[in-house]
């Protein structure tokens, strides 16, 4: 996992919360993931040494979440309520998130209403979506990859084959 995002310096800083000093500490995330609770408990973050209060800052939770619902999903949890928590985290609308795993809106929009089960090759098409984006590649970059590839196979309304492509970066998803 990527170090706080957010520090005054590399010491210490002051808590938002109470105006305690704040240092890096070992931390628990608790992130509740549609109906399940997702604990990492891998991770440093700033802490209050008076309030115990996290600081962290947005970047530091959207990765959180987007590692939290990868998680889920690795785990075999596809239902609706998880599958809306990662388009969500992604920051992406329904339409945005099929284009980037090849699916028609529509199909999407069942799965997160519980209609249609989400097959599994979608869930691990949408884990390496997740990985893309806990690696940085934003969704705006995800939907542009996904027109061009597009481009190249017109006519698959179908979702029938998914195309995930590696970050371009090294992976910091594991």
């Amino acid at each position: 996992m990527k170090e706080p995002t957010t520090r005054m310096n590399d010491k210490c800083r002051e808590c938002r919360e109470c105006g305690g000093e704040a240092a890096l500490h070992s931390y628990k995330h608790v992130e509740k993931v549609g109906r399940w609770t997702v604990t990492n408990a891998s991770s440093m973050a700033w802490q209050c040494r008076v309030c115990r209060a996290p600081q962290l800052s947005l970047d530091d939770l959207q990765n959180y979440q987007l590692r939290a619902v990868k998680t889920a999903l690795c785990e075999g949890k596809t239902e609706g309520g998880v599958l809306k928590y990662a388009r969500k985290a992604l920051g992406v609308t329904q339409k945005e998130l099929g284009a980037i795993i090849a699916y028609n809106h529509e199909t999407v929009s069942r799965w997160e209403n519980d209609k249609d089960e989400m097959p599994q090759a979608a869930a691990s098409a949408l884990v390496g979506v997740l990985c893309r984006a806990i690696d940085g590649e934003t969704p705006e970059e995800m939907v542009e990859t996904a027109r061009r590839i597009k481009e190249k196979r017109p006519g698959d309304e179908t979702g029938g084959e998914l195309v995930v492509l590696p970050s371009r970066k090294k992976s910091n998803c594991a």
